[in-house]
């Protein structure tokens, strides 16, 4: 077995794949100061200035998950994984009026994974910040639940009151139900996050890199649940039924629980609560049509 076999976190990827991503990665559009040139210059049209802005993060979040997925020490990654956070907060601060639509399945994973990310890499001032990156149901007045509880449960209240049905009802309902239950119930919430764990990656089908590990070019970069991680962490829940199942983040996980205290961290959370924090809104009629419940 090769040392990149022996170290690697995601049963699916190959050194092959992994070496032609992270070789190409300093040659990549996100180094080009031709291309970044662009991006600042308000001369530049602006369809494409913002287009060019909003692949930054995705390209980098995809390349901190490859890293992770690689087997790189997690601690090392935290910088990674702040710089993403960053090239987050630049985009909407250049285009205020883009956001991301949770009703859409690709951006719904993304705050999973967002919220995973900010949680399990204790940087906390990111929380009310992503809030603000996507847009509230303003039409029907109601949020997911489930992304209701995750804020919630941050201590950031910024979401309207939950609704009864969720976006992506069949994907989504395990994970809702492990946060009820909560930690005075942790039994039971431990058998819903490996119920969801068992059907996450089934769940992901409508995803734009579902399946990627089966494709003839090297973009697969990891399989992975954070927001299972952010659960676990949150709840105090005992992950040994569930912690070797192929996308959940033990290692994160584990160092989640070696470097901070979970309770600490949500104190610190609500002490600099995003109550306060902007609503990103959208009213349009489409949007509207977008928000029926998802099997």
């Amino acid at each position: 077995m090769s040392d990149f076999e022996a170290k690697k976190r995601d049963w699916f990827l190959t050194e092959p794949v992994y070496k032609e991503q992270m070789d190409y990665w300093p040659e990549s559009n996100f180094f080009d100061a031709e291309v970044i040139a662009m991006m600042n210059n308000p001369g530049h049209d602006q369809t494409h200035r913002q287009r060019i802005s909003s692949s930054r993060p995705h390209r980098i979040i995809e390349n901190t998950v490859l890293r992770y997925s690689a087997g790189e020490e997690v601690e090392s990654l935290r910088a990674h994984c702040k710089e993403m956070f960053e090239e987050f907060a630049r985009h909407y601060r250049m285009f205020p009026n883009d956001t991301m639509l949770y009703w859409e399945p690709d951006a719904y994973q993304y705050l999973m994974w967002l919220l995973g990310l900010a949680y399990l890499f204790n940087l906390p001032e990111y929380v009310p910040q992503i809030a603000t990156w996507y847009a509230h149901n303003t039409d029907a007045g109601d949020d997911d639940p489930l992304i209701c509880a995750l804020f919630s449960g941050l201590g950031c209240n910024v979401f309207n009151v939950p609704q009864n049905d969720m976006v992506f009802e069949k994907a989504y309902r395990p994970l809702l139900k492990a946060l009820q239950a909560g930690a005075e119930r942790k039994d039971e919430a431990q058998k819903h996050l490996e119920a969801y764990l068992k059907g996450w990656y089934k769940g992901m089908k409508d995803c734009y890199w579902y399946n990627r590990h089966k494709g003839k070019f090297a973009t697969h970069f990891g399989y992975w649940s954070f927001e299972a991680g952010l659960v676990s962490v949150l709840l105090d829940l005992d992950d040994s039924e569930f912690r070797d199942m192929l996308c959940y983040p033990k290692d994160l996980v584990d160092y989640a629980r070696q470097s901070f205290n979970a309770g600490a961290l949500l104190g610190d959370l609500r002490a600099g609560s995003a109550a306060t924090m902007p609503r990103r809104t959208v009213y349009s009629d489409g949007r509207a049509e977008g928000m029926r419940q998802r099997d």
